[in-house]
């Protein structure tokens, strides 16, 4: 059995890729960071203003709105793996979050809540794929096929 010869992926390329998926999960999280702002500031209804306390809103809008600021920041400036994970893991508590606090409000479900769990999905399989895929600028290679002649 030979050995087969082992070729450097090009890392342009591979960086590229990386790089477009970190800033598309990073608009992904300015455009959250917005909404979530909004929905502090009241611009956005999204419970019964006679169910929730005053201010609480504004606080919940600023702390997701900055968190959400934040990732797009790390996403824009860097490639750590560490804060990916980390950020996944946002992703998944804000998600679990809204299913189990549904219940405590009116209405359990809005639209805003729902349609915002979709970038939110998508920012959770982005910063999965940047955890799980090695950083641009570590070497990579890959096998090349034997083609029989």
């Amino acid at each position: 059995m030979t050995r087969r010869p082992q070729v450097p992926v090009d890392e342009a390329t591979f960086g590229a890729r990386r790089r477009t998926i970190r800033y598309g999960a990073a608009t992904l999280a300015a455009l959250t960071a917005l909404v979530y702002l909004a929905i502090g500031a009241g611009i956005i209804e999204v419970v019964d203003p006679a169910t929730s306390q005053p201010g609480e809103l504004l606080v919940f809008g600023l702390v997701a709105g900055g968190a959400f600021a934040l990732g797009a920041v790390l996403l824009v400036i860097g490639d750590w793996r560490p804060v990916w994970l980390v950020g996944a893991g946002f992703q998944v508590f804000a998600i679990v979050m809204y299913v189990m606090v549904s219940q405590e409000r009116t209405p359990p479900f809005e639209v805003w809540g729902v349609m915002l769990r979709i970038p939110q999905g998508l920012m959770l399989v982005a910063l999965a794929y940047l955890f799980v895929s090695r950083p641009a600028g570590t070497r990579v290679t890959r096998r090349l096929r034997e083609v029989a002649p």
